[in-house]
């Protein structure tokens, strides 16, 4: 499903070396936690799987499909295949939570009568079919995590991405947001999610991949 070969990440004129050759391989409905210190790599290495950045060396690999390689024109449709979710949200302030869901559809061509389906039923699937006309700042921190796992749920990705999803949330509020990515997983999404918190990795037992400056040092 996913796979990086040999893959390296250089910025600053040679300088600085973000990811050093690194392999690993992503199975189709995994669900992975990508941990490690700040600067330790991991958001380089899903800004891969969005085509965000590119490597400066080696091959990322999306359902068999060079990320490298990609024509311009596909970039698109690799999108609409990989839904991300980031720690600050990046909710619209001035729409309400099913102001946010809507447009997502409405960017990715869904038609009026589809919208008016979907937005209720992702409401319904991340527990907030009562605070659809709830402005973001309105709501608690989980559930402005909450609104944006709807929307990156949006356009049915095979494979979502979460950076940091509970950096900004309490350890209940956290722990509802690791049950809400492992339901996910369970309807047959690949989860990869990155995180530095060793301890909510560890009540929430998955496949533990471990960067640190750069290098994976542990699978």
């Amino acid at each position: 499903m996913i796979e990086f070969k040999n893959v390296s990440k250089i910025y600053k004129g040679g300088q600085v070396k973000a990811l050093d050759n690194i392999n690993l391989h992503i199975k189709k409905e995994e669900f992975v936690y990508l941990v490690g210190e700040s600067g330790a790599g991991k958001t380089t290495l899903l800004k891969f799987l969005i085509r965000e950045e590119l490597p400066t060396e080696g091959d990322v690999i999306v359902d068999k499909e060079s990320v490298v390689k990609m024509p311009g024109r596909k970039i698109p449709q690799l999108r609409r295949k990989v839904g991300m979710v980031f720690q600050d949200f990046k909710l619209l302030d001035k729409q309400t939570v099913a102001e946010n869901i809507r447009f997502t559809l409405e960017v990715t061509g869904r038609s009026s009568k589809e919208i008016k389906e979907i937005v209720p039923y992702l409401l319904e699937q991340v527990g907030l079919s009562d605070r659809a006309d709830a402005f973001p700042r309105e709501l608690s921190t989980g559930e402005q995590q909450r609104v944006a796992i709807a929307r990156a749920l949006s356009h049915e990705p095979e494979i979502l991405l979460a950076d940091e999803p509970t950096g900004n949330l309490d350890d209940e509020n956290s722990h509802q947001i690791i049950e809400l990515l492992k339901q996910i997983n369970k309807w047959g999404t690949t989860v990869v999610m990155a995180t530095h918190d060793m301890n909510l990795v560890r009540k929430h037992r998955a496949r533990i991949i471990k960067l640190e400056g750069g290098k994976l040092i542990s699978d």
